[in-house]
Parts: structure tokens; sequence; C-alpha cells
């Protein structure tokens, strides 16, 4: 049987079959068991890595992403989350993470180690 999951995000419901991907609780990090985006149905595609061609700034992220993000309970442990791996990993930033453009963790980034020296 079939079901679909309602989600309203601000100015629009976006209907979508409920995601049956979903795997055990990250046990490590049980914040993220509260995330908005954790039953998005990825197969439909993935708008917080897919920037929209032409636009800048918050605008150049999907609607969506940006409005899940707005509205999740813990966009911030989320945006900590993405900013610590970044620092760690060195790979860059990328994505609409945390509600945060790359720019934004950039700047907040760079804020952050103005602080501490």
């Amino acid at each position: 049987m079939s079901s679909n999951r309602t989600v309203s995000l601000s100015a629009f419901t976006v209907t979508r079959p409920t995601d049956t991907r979903q795997s055990e609780p990250d046990r490590g990090e049980p914040w993220k068991d509260q995330a908005a985006c954790r039953t998005w149905d990825f197969t439909v595609g993935d708008p917080w890595f897919t920037p929209i061609p032409g636009k800048k700034g918050r605008d150049r992220w999907p609607l969506v992403a940006r409005s899940m993000c707005d509205e999740c309970p813990v966009k911030a442990m989320c945006a900590r989350d993405a900013m610590t791996y970044e620092e760690r990993s060195g790979e860059g930033r990328f994505g609409f993470v945390g509600g945060l453009t790359p720019e934004e963790r950039s700047a907040l980034a760079l804020l952050g180690k103005g602080a501490t020296a």
C-alpha cells in the first residue's frame, strides 16, 4: 500500500511519497532524528546540493530546501555539524546546510576564528 506524506513549507504544501528508505536512528548524533529533512525522498532530487544556475546568494538554492531548513528544529546543530566537518576535512563548503549557504558558513567560520584569535 502506498502512502503519502504532506508537508507544509511556509508558502506552499508538498505532497510526496513517504520515504521507505529510513535507516536506523543515528545513535552518535540523536539530534539528526529530529531533522526536518530526515525523511526526504532523495529519489526525487537533492535540493540541498543542487544549486539553481544563474541565481546568487540564498536564491541560488531551491525553495524547498530553504523552507524546510527554515522550519527545522535542529538547524543550528546541523549548521554546527557541517561547519565542524568542513573545517576538519578541508574539502570546502558545499550545499545549503543548516539553513546556511556555503558563503554564510564561511563568513561565520571567519568570525569564529577572529573571536578566538
